[in-house]
């Protein structure tokens, strides 16, 4: 009889939780829809800014381990708030492509450390941002002070939108030459090296983005991304896009 009791009283409590289970509206998980990035959308700053936004808190990952106010998420990483206004862009990128280069330390205990969370390139997979991807980011980072300095004219350029990429042709002949570029490389009929494609083909074509593409996609210039930085790069460009074709130089 003692058993009994105890079994039904088991047999309540089961159908219980049951019921209650069950009268629980029922939701399918979905995984959160991937933004698309269409850079024909991208008019103005604020476009620039709302993309930056939604890479920030999707497909970048940025808010499971930084927050931008507050605590922090669980002081797994730096806190952003104000960050957009305190770091330059050619230091912003290489945070994101080369994260251990400057490791920021947590300060909010007796002895400087760590944070948590090791952060990975994110223009790498799993994460995989591309250039005008992080470029928005940075933008939206920047927006969180107050101003911003990304041009909607440079993330379409990074976008295959053909629109050139402002850049210094001085600096950029400088950097042409700092980075050996003439060793493996011709222009036309100009001496230079064969190893690497004749880079005349891709300058009469005026693809700003498809130069920079080849740049950091070539295995043969692995860590150039680390190498140079946003401004060399893009000064690199606008003077090769200034080279008229070898027969009209001098």
């Amino acid at each position: 009889m003692h058993v009994m009791r105890v079994l039904l009283f088991i047999f309540g409590i089961l159908a219980g939780f049951s019921y209650i289970a069950l009268s629980i509206p029922q939701e399918v998980s979905i995984p959160p829809t991937e933004e698309k990035f269409d850079a024909a959308k991208v008019q103005t700053k604020a476009d620039v800014v709302e993309i930056g936004q939604k890479i920030f808190f999707g497909k970048g990952q940025c808010a499971l381990c930084h927050d931008l106010g507050g605590a922090g998420a669980a002081g797994r990483c730096p806190n952003l708030e104000g960050i957009g206004g305190k770091l330059t862009r050619e230091f912003e990128y290489e945070t994101y492509t080369n994260p251990e280069a400057f490791v920021y330390l947590d300060y909010t205990g007796h002895q400087p450390k760590r944070f948590a969370a090791r952060m990975p390139p994110i223009n790498k997979p799993p994460i995989g941002l591309t250039e005008p991807e992080m470029l928005t980011v940075f933008a939206f980072l920047q927006n969180q002070s107050g101003f911003v300095e990304v041009e909607p004219a440079e993330i379409i350029a990074l976008s295959g939108g053909g629109t050139p990429i402002t850049g210094n042709t001085e600096g950029g002949k400088a950097v042409y030459e700092k980075m050996s570029c003439a060793g493996c490389h011709k222009i036309g009929a100009e001496p230079g090296g064969e190893e690497g494609p004749d880079l005349e083909k891709a300058i009469l074509s005026g693809d700003a983005a498809g130069l920079r593409k080849a740049v950091f996609e070539e295995k043969r210039h692995e860590k150039y991304d680390e190498k140079m930085t946003v401004k060399e790069m893009n000064d690199l460009i606008s003077y090769l896009l200034s080279l008229k074709p070898s027969g009209e130089r001098a």
